[in-house]
């Protein structure tokens, strides 16, 4: 199963849907979820996230059925955390079209080990349409959940862009923080 591993992230999307048809679903779900040692641990999915290999973390995504996507894509620093922080916002965008409404809202609470969740990551660079796009699969409520979210250094989404002098991005996240708490106050 090794041999797979080191050759996923090279192939083209369609020679990995073919290979990955030749193994069983368990040998499936086994190989997606072994870690290239020689990557820091990496999984196929989280190493085509970093990379923003949309189409191949695509066709690895959908070769699972629906409840089990999860299972590869693991907790801690997930997938969703390397594409925000790289700003690959195709493959963030991906990642989330494959996964249910439930995981999807999972995923976005996901933490690292300092408490930062995808959003704080892609605040924290700088990456205004990742974070952009991250908000657009939220409702109001949500949205302003995941903004004031803290990490264990008590910083916020908004508080990290504005550390690293990320005018647009900070901006966004205030005008979307406005926006929501509008919204909520609206409906009372």
């Amino acid at each position: 199963m090794k041999r797979y591993f080191r050759s996923f992230v090279s192939l083209d999307p369609a020679k990995l849907k073919k290979q990955l048809s030749k193994v069983s679903y368990e040998q499936r779900i086994a190989i997606l979820q072994l870690h290239d040692r020689s990557s820091g641990e990496w999984t196929p999915v989280k190493k085509a996230a970093f990379r923003g290999h949309t189409e191949i973390l695509t066709a690895l995504l959908t070769s699972l059925e629906e409840e089990d996507r999860m299972i590869v894509i693991g907790d801690c620093e997930t997938p969703l955390h390397w594409a925000s922080e790289e700003g690959h916002t195709e493959t963030v965008t991906a990642i989330l079209d494959c996964l249910t409404p439930e995981q999807q809202l999972k995923l976005f609470s996901t933490r690292d080990n300092c408490g930062g969740t995808a959003i704080l990551w892609a605040s924290q660079r700088g990456h205004t349409e990742t974070v952009q796009s991250i908000l657009n699969y939220l409702s109001p409520q949500q949205q302003l959940q995941l903004i004031s979210a803290q990490n264990k250094y008590c910083k916020t989404p908004i508080q990290l862009a504005f550390r690293e002098r990320h005018a647009d991005t900070e901006g966004l996240l205030r005008e979307c923080q406005l926006r929501a708490e509008y919204a909520l106050n609206a409906k009372k």
